[in-house]
């Protein structure tokens, strides 16, 4: 087990997305296929015209579109450019930036010791990104395991909770059902049948009590491909 979680770390050297791989297209079918909050449909508004519009200024990719629409004096600067509404591009990049994954409090997971926590905040480690950055390789686990006395394999499950928060839309409880039902690391999650990962988190949810948020099938597919773009960056 060890050596398979450690290949994964490996593999995930970056603690969200690369922006400049995302292009322009697949943001707008990652919109259109995605089941977005209420407020946030109006991006579904003659996407195609206003997405061709975008790619029109220049704008190839996640990350360009996230620096025109970095301050307000950018989206209205931009808003006449392209012609395209103000409020339109001010939801466009509230959407864009929940693709750079947030740190989560350590505190936040359900069921860690929080001893272990302290140990960690005392060599600055208090969120997922902290962890993350500490703990690319076998040789960083065994080091910090050391540091704070935790054991190996309670570092490992701390370690792998904060590696799935990475996912758009996985917060520390979900992250959590995620870890219970055996779908404990990103590239699980990836290869995962998508139904069957669906129905496994339904039944670790009820039976651990965990969330009364409801999560449909769609959701778990978006954060499904969202977990296969970490894997490839």
């Amino acid at each position: 087990m060890e050596v398979l979680f450690t290949t994964c770390i490996i593999m995930d050297k970056n603690y969200s997305i690369n922006l400049s791989n995302f292009s322009l297209d697949k943001l707008r079918k990652t919109i259109q296929k995605q089941e977005l909050i209420p407020s946030h449909k109006i991006l579904l508004e003659e996407i195609e015209d206003r997405f061709k519009k975008l790619g029109s200024l220049g704008i190839k990719n996640l990350g360009e579109l996230s620096q025109a629409l970095k301050d307000k004096k950018g989206i209205e600067a931009f808003s006449i450019r392209s012609k395209i509404p103000v409020d339109y591009l001010v939801i466009l990049r509230r959407h864009t930036n929940q693709y750079v994954a947030k740190p989560v409090n350590l505190k936040e997971f359900p069921g860690i010791n929080y001893n272990h926590i302290e140990q960690l905040e005392k060599l600055n480690t208090k969120n997922s990104k902290h962890l993350f950055e500490k703990t690319q390789t076998a040789d960083d686990i065994k080091q910090l395991a050391q540091q704070t006395g935790i054991l190996t394999t309670n570092l490992e499950e701390i370690i792998k909770l904060a590696n799935l928060v990475r996912i758009w839309g996985v917060g520390a409880v979900f992250a959590r059902i995620m870890y219970n039902s055996g779908v404990d690391t990103i590239e699980k999650f990836a290869t995962s049948d998508v139904e069957k990962s669906y129905k496994a988190f339904v039944k670790t949810n009820k039976e651990g009590n965990y969330s009364s948020v409801h999560f449909s099938l769609k959701d778990i597919e978006f954060c499904v491909d969202f977990a296969k773009e970490l894997i490839v960056d």
